[in-house]
């Protein structure tokens, strides 16, 4: 009796299987990994954050620089997060 997935075969060389199945793989290893970052800054300093974000989306220049910064500091960590695991974000995955 063969097997009720052995249809895909039909269609498929196994070199192009085996392909799906890495990526396959690598889809749910990446969901696995999970990072968690965290935040230490005085309250006045968090304050001030949403304060800009406010501001910044009513179109206020400088709090959308001061988030853009403020995410360009956050993206930042991100990266050596992912540097340690040898990741480069930036290159295609």
């Amino acid at each position: 009796m063969t097997n009720e997935r052995d249809w895909i075969k039909e269609f498929m060389s196994r070199e192009d299987i085996n392909t799906i199945e890495q990526r396959a793989k690598k889809v749910v290893n990446s969901m696995k990994t999970l990072y968690e970052v965290s935040l230490i800054a005085p309250r006045q300093s968090l304050i001030q954050a949403c304060l800009a974000f406010d501001a910044a989306s009513d179109g206020d220049q400088l709090a959308i620089a001061f988030c853009i910064d403020l995410l360009g500091s956050l993206i930042s960590t991100f990266e050596d997060a992912l540097g340690e695991d040898n990741i480069d974000p930036y290159e295609e995955q």
